[in-house]
């Protein structure tokens, strides 16, 4: 409600100080085009913007924001930019920002330390390779290591980095593997939906186990992988028959 003493002309109308979401498309942002109340968003989107990057490392660095989205932002410097991300963020989309697996590292390291919030995160089409697997399978490694010892608590200090995560996108990436999307299924215990199309996946039997013994999936989506008949029928008998809480499935 405004009040009656507010001048028209006032530069922080409460329409403006109300606003906590905001999406720019195809815009070409300079550093004068931060309004005051751009610091105090809850919900960032940009799509297909220009952007230098230091200006945006200083937005979300002065903002609190709990919602990030870059869709086809061009990251030159992905470990900075990475570090530069609050920890309350909850949702985090950087679909086709090229951070590569340089920006992903970082954020996985962060993820296990101070970016613990994420439920949702998006990372398709950021040129990350199969490389990225030997680095989570060592996360997942160390993780077992501190759970299994007698002196760590409940709360590892280095839990596996996609443990508390609800959405995870990886489509479009080439990390062919079936272990790493084996291992996040084993490890993500909240998972509902797992987005991984086009990323080169063979079926296995140890991956067919993980999808037969998940509670909480609900949305699964690996189109374009080109599984095969031979691929797809191990995949339902082995895997998908046993899972009671699919209720999307995209093949």
């Amino acid at each position: 409600s405004s009040s009656s003493s507010s001048s028209p002309s006032s530069p922080s109308s409460p329409s403006i100080s109300a606003i906590n979401s905001v999406s720019f498309k195809s815009c070409e942002l300079s550093v004068h085009d931060s309004p005051p109340w751009l610091v105090h968003l809850s919900s960032l989107t940009l799509k297909e913007c220009e952007i230098s990057q230091k200006h945006l490392s200083q937005i979300v660095c002065k903002s609190s924001l709990t919602s990030l989205s870059l869709h086809r932002y061009d990251v030159i410097h992905s470990i900075p930019f990475i570090q530069s991300l609050s920890p309350s963020l909850t949702h985090l989309d950087l679909s086709k920002t090229e951070v590569g697996n340089s920006g992903v590292v970082q954020l996985i390291n962060r993820m296990k330390h101070d970016m613990t919030s994420i439920t949702s995160l998006n990372l398709s089409g950021c040129k990350i390779n199969s490389d990225i697997v030997s680095f989570l399978s060592s996360c997942f490694a160390l993780s077992l290591q501190l759970s299994s010892s007698p002196s760590s608590s409940s709360l590892s200090s280095s839990p596996f980095p996609f443990s508390h995560v609800c959405s995870l996108t990886l489509s479009h990436n080439h990390l062919g593997a079936s272990s790493l999307f084996t291992i996040i299924l084993d490890q993500c215990p909240l998972l509902k939906e797992f987005n991984i199309k086009n990323t080169g996946l063979k079926i296995t039997d140890q991956f067919c186990l993980a999808i037969a013994s998940h509670a909480s999936l609900n949305i699964f989506r690996l189109g374009s992988n080109r599984l095969g008949l031979i691929g797809a029928s191990q995949l339902i008998e082995q895997g998908l028959r046993h899972n009671q809480s699919i209720s999307i499935l995209d093949l």
